[in-house]
């Protein structure tokens, strides 16, 4: 029974919850675009389809919880495209020409719809960057030697704590990962170091084992 919990949290509810977010995202924007071009939005539900369960006025929009937890919607006076999913509404005031959506010109309908994938995109670049803003972008560190085995081939080669690797195997400034790769594939034998490694400290450049 834990186990088919566990299941319907992590591959049900969480992306359900995950879908929610990111549709309303998306209304947010068409909402927000409408507002801007002074369009009347007769309501807005921020969580949920269907019919109104519960929110509040706001000058002409309803904000308001709509009682199918799938979603949200934007609902714009005289936009009538998805009305099956969003409840009959009741309001009978009268509305402006000037505020109506059917009769705006093409460009701003096209921007209006323009507003939910726009919202996306920001989410999509938000979500990395905030990551990035609080956990901070990984650092790559220069590859420079902090120990040298005692009778290991690299000391036999002349390595020492310090130097800077700015060449390995015929790659030039390589990363750690780069020199981890090589090594792996070309063993650091006395003839190998001697033959392929470059090294640089702050006081010196010289070809190791010379």
């Amino acid at each position: 029974m834990e186990v088919f919990f566990s299941t319907v949290f992590y591959y049900v509810i969480i992306p359900l919850i995950i879908l929610g977010i990111a549709v309303n995202i998306h209304e947010f924007g068409h909402f927000a675009v409408a507002k801007l071009f002074g369009m009347r939005v007769e309501a807005y539900s921020f969580f949920g389809l269907g019919p109104r369960i519960w929110g509040f006025r706001r000058g002409h929009t309803d904000y308001r919880i709509s009682a199918i937890p799938l979603g949200a919607y934007v609902k714009l006076y005289g936009d009538e495209a998805t009305g099956p999913l969003e409840g009959k509404d009741t309001t009978a005031e009268p509305v402006p020409e000037s505020e109506l959506y059917e009769l705006r010109p093409r460009w701003q309908k096209f921007l209006v719809m323009l507003g939910g994938p726009f919202m996306n995109l920001v989410l999509a670049m938000a979500i990395p960057f905030g990551g990035a803003l609080i956990q901070g972008v990984p650092a790559v560190p220069a590859p420079v030697i902090g120990a040298v085995k005692a009778d290991g081939a690299g000391a036999q080669a002349g390595l020492q704590v310090g130097d800077r690797i700015v060449a390995f195997n015929g790659l030039e400034n390589p990363t750690w990962r780069d020199i981890t790769i090589q090594a792996g594939i070309y063993p650091l034998t006395d003839h190998a170091a001697q033959r392929n490694c470059f090294c640089r400290t702050e006081r010196r450049a010289d070809r190791c084992g010379t």
